[in-house]
């Protein structure tokens, strides 16, 4: 979409100044010069993937995979160790005997933080990676920086604020979703459990044996 919009040339402005002002979104785009190119319609996938490995080789499905591998490795130990460390919280301050019981606002709660300690704990290396594939896109056949020249690059510029631009909105958006997809995935793991031969002491994690 990046080179698509790109690619299109518009008529220079004109040098008048406007005869009324609007803060209107629809008047300013009246008033702006229509492109002298039609966009072309975008590509599927497949000839995306054709495209991609005809113009960057089998690497350029790649592009990025450092920030990912990053990013997945340690957001998931993150992912999961704040929903455990937050339940095993709730457990020991209000004599729980297991996760079983733990109300919904707890669970819902503790996979919230769970999701926003995914995207804080490595969000830099998924800018890295987003800011490599922009790149990559805006600019065909310039040599692509590596992964820690790109984030020298991104800190020199513009800091950290630089690293960490959008994660409010992302961990708006992960904390409710972490927060319904363990509060789900626990609820159904205690109801039907025993479709796969678990009981409640297996299910939250308590090992002993039972007595027949």
């Amino acid at each position: 979409m990046l080179t698509r919009e790109g690619s299109l040339t518009t008529t220079p402005p004109s040098s008048k100044p406007p005869t009324s002002r609007s803060f209107s979104t629809s008047s300013i785009l009246r008033q702006t010069p229509t492109p002298t190119t039609r966009m072309a319609p975008p590509m599927g996938p497949f000839a995306l993937i054709s495209d991609t490995l005809r113009r960057q080789g089998i690497k350029g499905l790649w592009l990025g995979q450092t920030g990912t591998l990053l990013r997945e490795t340690g957001g998931s130990a993150a992912w999961f160790g704040a929903y455990e460390t937050s339940t095993r919280f709730f457990i020991r301050h209000y004599n729980y005997k297991s996760k079983s019981d733990l109300a919904a606002w707890q669970l819902m709660s503790s996979g919230a933080l769970a999701g926003v300690s995914y995207n804080v704990i490595l969000f830099p290396a998924d800018s890295i990676k987003s800011n490599m594939q922009t790149f990559a896109e805006l600019n065909p056949g310039v040599k692509q920086s590596s992964f820690v020249g790109t984030g020298k690059e991104i800190f020199r510029t513009r800091g950290f604020r630089g690293l960490y631009a959008g994660c409010g909105l992302t961990c708006l958006r992960s904390g409710p979703s972490s927060a319904m997809i363990f509060f789900l995935f626990q609820r159904l793991e205690q109801n039907f459990g025993y479709i796969f031969g678990l009981d409640g002491s297996e299910i939250n994690g308590d090992r002993s044996e039972k007595v027949e």
